[in-house]
C-alpha cells in the first residue's frame, strides 16, 4: 500500500486529447438556441449541465489545465491527476470525488449479502415522464421502495423491514430513454419490534412477478392523484 508521502510529480502533461467536452464547445451555445426547439424533451436543467461542461472560451479549460503524472518510488507505480476546475458537473474533475463517495458507502456496509433488484417504468410512461421528471421520478421513488418493503415484510420471505438505496439511470445501453431504479438491498431485514435481524431465507429476495405487480397497483393509484397525466396514459398501462 503506497503511503502518501511516497509520491512524488514525475511527468507534467498538457498534451490534450479530444473529450465530449470539446464537441460541447465545437457545436456549443448558438447552435444548441437553434436546435432547442427541437430537444423539447431536454430540461432547462439539462440545457445548464451542457453550458457547464463546456464553458465560455473565457473560462479555464482542460487544454489548459492539463495535469500531472505521479510515481510512487518504492512500488513503482504510476497515476495520473487532472488539474481539477472544481465545478461537480465536470465528469473528469468529479471522478476522485465520486471515488471518496463510493469509499465511504462501503464502509457502511453490513457482513451480510446484498442483492440488486431493478425496476422499469413501462415505455407507455415515457412521454409523461419525460416532460414532468421531478413528480414523476419521485412518484417512481416512492411507490418502488413501497411495494418492496411491503413484499418484504410478509413473514414467507423476510418478515421485516429492509434497508435499502436506490439510484436511478434515465436511458439504456444503447442511450435510449429508459427510466430504471437499482436498490441496493441488505439481504435481510430488522424485526417489527427494531431488536432482531431477519437473514434473507434462500438465494432470492424476494419474487419478482410479485414486487412488479404491487408496484404497478402502487403506481397507478398515486399517478391517478394527478388526472391531468394519468389521462394521457394509454388505458392498458400499469394494468396488474
Amino acid at each position: 500500500m503506497c503511503s502518501t508521502n511516497s509520491w512524488r510529480v514525475y511527468e507534467r502533461n498538457n498534451e490534450h486529447h479530444l473529450e465530449l467536452a470539446d464537441i460541447f464547445r465545437e457545436y456549443g451555445p448558438p447552435t444548441w438556441k437553434s436546435t432547442a426547439s427541437a430537444c423539447r424533451h431536454v430540461t432547462a436543467r439539462s440545457w445548464k449541465r451542457l453550458s457547464l461542461v463546456a464553458p465560455k472560451p473565457a473560462l479555464p479549460q482542460a487544454r489548459e489545465l492539463g495535469g500531472e503524472v505521479f510515481l510512487c518510488e518504492p512500488c513503482q507505480e504510476y497515476r495520473y491527476s487532472y488539474h481539477s476546475c472544481q465545478d461537480r458537473h465536470c465528469p473528469k474533475c468529479g471522478n476522485d470525488k465520486a471515488d471518496e463517495w463510493l469509499a465511504m458507502q462501503s464502509a457502511l456496509l453490513l457482513p451480510v449479502t446484498y442483492f440488486m433488484l431493478t425496476i422499469t417504468l413501462p415505455d407507455t410512461i415515457n412521454a409523461v415522464a419525460r416532460s414532468n421528471q421531478a413528480f414523476i421520478y419521485s412518484l417512481f421513488f416512492q411507490t418502488a421502495a413501497a411495494a418492496l418493503q411491503k413484499l418484504a415484510r410478509d413473514p414467507k420471505l423476510v418478515g421485516g423491514q429492509l434497508g435499502f438505496f436506490g439510484v436511478l439511470q434515465t436511458w439504456a445501453r444503447d442511450l435510449a430513454y429508459h427510466p430504471h431504479l437499482h436498490f441496493i438491498v441488505a439481504g435481510g431485514g430488522l424485526s417489527p419490534d427494531g431488536m432482531t435481524w431477519l437473514p434473507v431465507r434462500g438465494k432470492f429476495l424476494v419474487p419478482v412477478k410479485a414486487l412488479s405487480k404491487i408496484f404497478r397497483a402502487k403506481f397507478r393509484v398515486a399517478l391517478k392523484k394527478k388526472p391531468e397525466l394519468f389521462n394521457q396514459l394509454p388505458p392498458e398501462t400499469l394494468r396488474a
